[in-house]
């Protein structure tokens, strides 16, 4: 699996910041990211061999 968060600066450039990349096992996680990657508009993405996943980021 892997994690990245997306965000949009002030001035909608994008920047991409790879936090995970590894195995998961089932169940729920908590994995911490620091604040410059969430400020902004930002979201998550997980990509797994067969699935892409898109959640926004809440402040």
């Amino acid at each position: 699996m892997e994690l990245t968060a997306y965000r949009l600066d002030r001035l909608y450039r994008t920047h991409t910041y790879r936090f995970f990349d590894g195995i998961l096992p089932a169940g729920q996680h908590r994995i911490g990211l620091d604040a410059k990657s969430v400020k902004g508009q930002s979201s998550i993405v997980a990509r797994t061999a067969g699935t892409v996943l898109v959640e926004p980021m809440g402040r």
